[in-house]
C-alpha cells in the first residue's frame, strides 16, 4: 500500500532527490545544500515523502509556505545554506552576479503573470523520486498533494524547472506555463521555466 506523509529523511535514497544543475555548480556543494534543504524543510513540517512501506522512502518533495520566499526557513532564521565559501572563487562571483538575479528576475516575471509570487503563494522547492521507482506515479501523488494543500490555503502552487519533458509533466497535471528564457551559462544555453498551478474558485 503506498504511503505518503510528512515526514523524515533518515531513511531516504539520495537517488530521490533528482538535480538538475547541469554545468553550473560543484556536485559537492549541490549535494550539502540539498541535504540540508531536506533538513530545514523536515523541521518546517514542509517536506512530504512517499513509499510502500514505514521507513521506506522512494520519492520526496520540499516546499515553502505562503510568506517565505528563496532561502527561507520558519524555524531557522538564518536560512538554507549554500555553502558558497566552499565554491571556486570565480564560479562564485558568476553565480552571485549572473545566475541567481536572473533566476529570481525570470521567476518574478513568470509568476507576476498570475497575479502571485514566491512569497504570495506555495512553492515547491524540490520533487525527486528514486530512478528506480519511477514510473509507478510517486512524484503525481506528491504533487497532486501540494496542489489540495494549495487549495486548503487559497493560494497558487508555483515552481521552476530547466527541462522541456519536465515542462510536459507539470501540464499535464494542470500547470501553465507563464514564462520560459534562455540564457548562455558557461557557453551553452540554459533555459528556465516558471509554472503556476491556480486552485479552481
Amino acid at each position: 500500500m503506498l504511503r505518503l506523509e510528512r515526514g523524515s529523511l533518515t531513511n531516504l535514497n539520495p537517488k530521490a532527490w533528482l538535480i538538475q544543475a547541469g554545468n553550473a555548480f560543484h556536485g559537492d556543494v549541490i549535494r550539502r545544500t540539498f541535504q540540508a534543504r531536506a533538513k530545514i524543510g523536515t523541521d518546517d513540517g514542509f517536506v512530504w515523502v512517499i513509499g510502500q512501506k514505514e521507513g521506506d522512502i522512494q520519492g520526496a518533495l520540499h516546499a515553502l509556505p505562503p510568506g517565505y520566499t528563496f532561502g527561507q526557513s520558519k524555524n531557522h532564521p538564518e536560512g538554507i545554506p549554500s555553502f558558497k565559501e566552499q565554491m571556486d572563487p570565480e564560479l562564485r562571483k558568476w553565480k552571485e552576479d549572473t545566475y541567481l538575479p536572473w533566476v529570481t528576475d525570470a521567476f518574478h516575471r513568470g509568476t507576476l503573470k498570475k497575479n502571485t509570487s514566491v512569497k504570495e503563494s506555495l512553492y515547491l522547492s524540490v520533487l525527486g523520486v528514486d530512478p528506480s521507482t519511477q514510473r509507478n506515479g510517486y512524484g503525481r501523488a506528491l504533487v497532486r498533494t501540494m496542489q489540495e494543500e494549495a487549495a486548503s490555503l487559497g493560494v497558487p502552487l508555483t515552481l521552476g524547472c530547466g527541462e522541456e519533458d519536465t515542462v510536459r509533466w507539470y501540464q499535464r497535471l494542470g500547470f501553465e506555463e507563464t514564462l520560459k528564457e534562455t540564457i548562455q551559462i558557461r557557453g551553452e544555453n540554459q533555459t528556465a521555466h516558471v509554472l503556476v498551478w491556480t486552485p479552481k474558485s
